[in-house]
């Protein structure tokens, strides 16, 4: 909890992580319009249009964000992400390689 509560140190760069697989779905009826006094109907079933992945770095001290949409969710990916980070936080702060992930 110290880290979270901790002063900016621009040494020491603070990476917030976290991944999520989506479902691209689509409706396979199309919705009702909404009628007086009745809530708009959907269907319950959907066509599964493929997945992705999402990727999020955030960097909440030194305000940023990078998100990356992968179509696998594979070891590379996560490597290629690491790789992008590596040359932000070069960009950002003093080359140190002290990156604390959390997530």
């Amino acid at each position: 909890m110290d880290l979270y509560a901790g002063a900016w140190d621009s040494k020491h760069l603070i990476v917030y992580w976290d991944e999520m697989l989506y479902r691209l779905l689509e409706h396979t009826r199309q919705p009702q319009p909404t009628q007086v006094e009745k809530p708009r109907r959907e269907g319950y079933t959907y066509k599964c249009n493929g997945r992705c992945n999402s990727l999020l770095l955030f960097g909440p001290q030194a305000c940023w964000c990078l998100v990356k949409v992968t179509v696998q969710r594979k070891g590379i990916d996560y490597a290629e992400c690491l790789r992008d980070l590596e040359k932000l936080e070069t960009s950002l702060t003093p080359p140190t390689g002290n990156i604390k992930k959390i997530g």
